[in-house]
């Protein structure tokens, strides 16, 4: 298994006045680009959070455009998103 880390603890913030799509695209270059979280890998496993039953403004729930543009990121240094996803918490037996 690969797991990458940034060598550093890198934060940006943006406002999304253009969209979150937008916003999202931008933020990722502020922080060095996909590329630099990548590090060569293959594959990126993205994990959004579709089971609270909420609509992504209430943020309790990934927005379909943010998803999207870290999709897009991903491919653009010629890695393979993959959407994981599970339908919640564990259950009692």
């Amino acid at each position: 298994m690969l797991a990458t880390q940034p060598d550093i603890d890198t934060i940006a913030v943006t406002r999304t006045f253009d969209g979150i799509e937008a916003a999202a695209h931008r933020v990722i270059s502020q922080v060095g680009g996909m590329a630099s979280v990548m590090k060569g890998a293959k594959i990126a496993i993205l994990k959004p959070n579709f089971v609270a039953g909420r609509s992504a403004e209430t943020g309790a729930t990934t927005s379909f455009a943010l998803l999207k543009a870290v999709a897009e990121e991903v491919r653009a240094c010629g890695a393979e998103p993959v959407l994981y996803t599970t339908l919640g918490g564990a259950r009692k037996s």
